[in-house]
């Protein structure tokens, strides 16, 4: 059967997997026929890898995964150990479902979820006169039979729920500024609050919707008076209570307290893990009208869960009821596409498709959509065959040029920045490059190419190797810092005429101004030269240059697509293409029920 300490030399688990099970079932370790120890290293090592539960259906897909859970037959030690694992509605350590076993807080999340957004996919709103007319007035032209941005802005109206999904430049922003738009027309006094997982992805959104409101005309609303904050400002997140207040100003701060919005908008909503999306929904009454958007490609969450992954991927997505094509038919003139087998929730669930950053025809787009679809083959032909420049372009270099490409491309580029006196042009130049890595540490890594171009830099300018900070160097917030109004992942720049003069510096929202701060009074940043590309959801960059490493264990097809979609104009990317090609061939799926649990079998 094997024991705990067998299953930490062969990694299978970690010290935090296995200590876990010794607090939780110290009485049972020495008893080797027992399963509950390894069961609970287990569940722990997976729930850190992003799952919510132990799928033994999907244990053929783990690498690693204990032989006895392969085996044995699970009803089995379900029945022999029924004092530790329950049934739902039990209260024991672990909840077996018939086909998964999880942790009890999980477990009760994830129903939770699936009950909470089942009853709000049920509730619809009739649309204004004044908003339709609006809406025919503003509606957009399109050169194919369904504008799916209309769709989206008409689900937003109707529905109580609605996910909208779609890749870089399909008009998310546009579409809200719309949604925000019209039930502005409807109700000037409307309470709505923007938020998303992070506060540069909150800063982000809000200045992108601010731009594109301006073309709107309200009288008495300006777009100022909607808030934009991050999920855990929104729910009063207070690490000395170690949880949510859920409360909203005036009410008691101590005890939790339902939301007054009538509306909330939660962009970047793929970053949203189980146990945040959970809080969100209990914290809400039942009429508050969501509207989630995201990338259903992009990386999910760091935490257990990809919940908006797993709400959007439904057979036959943009098709939709009788009922719904119906309403849509009358109140837009457009056809839709109908289905009879979908998901309970299929009308509520929109994928914008069309791409208004690139052209159809451009390098990103085709990579893009090679790797979305899982092309490995044709991507790695592709790219091998093909050097792209200009505007829309990707290539693909080797390892054994990354220093001559650092050189040559980026050295100059960051000499430049560092010698500028002009504040607002070296911010702008400094993130028309961002380089971007899987890896934390060792070689490839954020750590290492932060070092490399510092010590570059310092080497040029004649500085001493000790002297940690210099004109030019830019910095990532990666903890959130109330007192000022910095969040994590807004990215600023070392500036100053000498040593003694250095100040960091961040965009101002207000105005076109910067933000300086002393080196002393901020904490918790890093270096930017390179950044995660975990770090890099929710930004855009003019040009990216993805590193990979040498191995493709910590890539996955979605990571690709990620940092790929992060440029506007150009992606560099630097490894070896059979590594990049085994990489898009894996499709990562994190183990829970809750597709399963809200649209029916996996197709």
């Amino acid at each position: 059967m094997g024991t705990l300490d067998e299953l930490l030399d062969k990694n299978l688990i970690n010290e935090a997997d296995y200590y876990f099970a010794r607090h939780l079932f110290t009485d049972k370790i020495k008893n080797y026929k027992s399963e509950l120890p390894l069961l609970a290293a287990f569940i722990s090592s997976l729930n850190r890898e992003g799952h919510i539960c132990v799928d033994f259906e999907s244990l053929h897909r783990l690498e690693k995964a204990p032989d006895i859970f392969r085996t044995k037959d699970i009803k089995n030690i379900v029945e022999k150990n029924s004092e530790y694992i329950g049934a739902p509605g039990e209260f024991k350590p672990f909840i077996f479902d018939g086909k998964r076993i999880y942790l009890h807080k999980y477990f009760e999340y994830e129903n939770f979820i699936i009950s909470n957004l089942s009853e709000r996919s049920r509730i619809h709103y009739g649309i204004g006169e004044r908003c339709a007319e609006a809406f025919a007035k503003d509606k957009n032209d399109s050169d194919v039979q369904l504008n799916l941005q209309n769709l989206a802005v008409f689900m937003g109206l109707r529905n109580n729920l609605s996910f909208i999904s779609g890749g870089p430049g399909t008009g998310k922003t546009t579409t809200v500024a719309r949604l925000l738009y019209y039930h502005l027309l409807q109700n000037k006094n409307i309470n709505i609050a923007l938020a998303a997982p992070t506060g540069k992805a909150a800063a982000r959104m809000g200045d992108s919707l601010s731009d594109s409101m301006k073309r709107f005309n309200l009288e008495n609303t300006t777009f100022t008076d909607i808030q934009t904050m991050t999920i855990h400002r929104l729910l009063g997140y207070s690490p000395y209570l170690g949880g949510f207040r859920y409360s909203k100003s005036g009410r008691k701060k101590h005890h939790p307290a339902l939301l007054g919005y009538d509306l909330i908008v939660v962009d970047e909503a793929s970053m949203i893990d189980l146990s945040l999306m959970f809080h969100l929904l209990k914290a809400l009454p039942l009429e508050t009208k969501l509207v989630f958007l995201g990338d259903r490609r992009q990386l999910a969450s760091v935490a257990p869960g990809a919940v908006f992954g797993d709400i959007c991927d439904i057979e036959n997505i943009n098709a939709f009821s009788e009922q719904f094509a119906g309403e849509y038919r009358l109140f837009s003139g457009e056809g839709i596409k109908e289905t009879t087998v979908k998901s309970p929730m299929g009308d509520n669930i929109v994928e914008l498709r069309k791409s208004y950053r690139y052209k159809s025809d451009s390098d990103i787009a085709k990579a893009a959509g090679m790797i979305e679809k899982g092309e490995s083959s044709r991507l790695k032909d592709f790219l091998v065959n093909h050097s792209g420049t200009g505007e829309g372009s990707v290539r693909l270099i080797s390892h054994s040029n990354l220093s001559e490409f650092f050189r040559e491309n980026l050295l100059q580029h960051y000499i430049d920045i560092s010698k500028s006196d002009d504040i607002d042009k070296a911010y702008k130049k400094v993130f028309n490059y961002q380089i971007l890595t899987p890896l934390k540490r060792g070689r490839f890594s954020t750590e290492s190419i932060n070092n490399y171009f510092i010590n570059a830099l310092k080497t040029y300018f004649h500085l001493p190797r000790l002297r940690s900070y210099f004109n030019g160097m830019p910095v990532l917030i990666n903890k959130n810092d109330y007192t000022n109004r910095l969040f994590n992942g807004d990215l600023g720049l070392i500036f100053g005429e000498n040593s003694a003069e250095l100040k960091i510096c961040f965009p101002s929202q207000e105005d076109s101004s910067f933000r300086q701060f002393r080196l002393k009074d901020i904490y918790g940043y890093e270096f930017a030269y390179c950044l995660t590309v975990h770090k890099s959801q929710g930004s855009e960059f003019d040009n990216v240059v993805l590193i990979l490493p040498e191995k493709s264990d910590f890539l996955s097809r979605e990571l690709i697509y990620t940092a790929v979609t992060r440029a506007r104009h150009s992606v560099v990317i630097i490894g070896n293409p059979d590594i990049l090609a085994e990489a898009v061939s894996l499709k990562t799926t994190r183990m829970s029920g809750l597709r399963e649990k809200i649209h029916g079998a996996t197709p």
